[in-house]
Formats: structure tokens, sequence, C-alpha cells
């Protein structure tokens, strides 16, 4: 089982398969706000875009 282990993390450049618990809390944070900004100031948003 260890070697499956070494492989898998080998193929993936010792990287975690999956984002650490820190990362999903700041994307979810970040999404969190976004959608607020957007509920709040819909029209704010739209100002803001180049065109």
């Amino acid at each position: 089982m260890r070697e499956l282990g070494d492989k898998i993390s080998a193929r993936h450049g010792g990287k975690p398969l999956e984002p650490s618990v820190d990362e999903t809390f700041q994307q979810m944070r970040e999404e969190r706000t976004e959608q607020l900004m957007q509920a709040c100031f819909p029209d704010d948003r739209e100002k803001r875009q180049p065109t």
C-alpha cells in the first residue's frame, strides 16, 4: 500500500491530491464575498467593467 501511495505522490510531483483545509476555506470566503458583492451592488459591477 505504501508503494502505491509513493507512486501517486510521484505522479503529482509530491503535491497533495486535494487542497488543504485553509485553501478550501479561503476559496469559500472569496466565493461568498463575490456573491455578497453581486447581491448588494448589482449595478456597481457593470459600471466597473471596461467597455
